[in-house]
């Protein structure tokens, strides 16, 4: 039985020609942090915390 847990195998990448999508890594902290604050006006409507 396995108590309501389904485990999927989920690929740690996948690519497209306009779009890669990725598990972080360390030290991606900085680039991450400067494409936000690039698009936080586009951001804000998706993450009102923001």
């Amino acid at each position: 039985m396995t108590n309501g847990l389904i485990l999927l195998e989920f690929p740690e990448e996948f690519e497209t020609e306009r779009l890669m999508i990725r598990s972080p890594f360390w030290g991606d902290g900085a680039e991450l942090n400067a494409a936000i604050q690039e698009s936080i006006k586009e951001l804000r409507p998706w993450m009102p915390w923001a």
